[in-house]
């Protein structure tokens, strides 16, 4: 698999578990003011970066995946 398919894999995945987790959370969310749910999108996504383990990145988060491999 070429790394442009690979990274578009990784994108999608968390894009389709944002969506999963965010729809089940907060059913209304896009009924919530605009800032309010730009909140939760930059929180999610920060939770994502630090704190979800991926297998894929030898079961570490992403941002310590990016750390360990400098």
């Amino acid at each position: 698999m070429s790394k442009l398919l690979e990274h578009l894999t990784v994108i999608e995945n968390f894009f389709g578990q944002m969506k999963t987790i965010l729809q089940h959370q907060h059913p209304f969310l896009f009924q919530k003011s605009p800032e309010k749910v730009k909140k939760i999108i930059n929180y999610f996504a920060k939770f994502w970066n630090n704190q979800w383990i991926l297998a894929k990145l030898n079961y570490s988060s992403p941002s310590q995946y990016c750390q360990n491999f400098r």
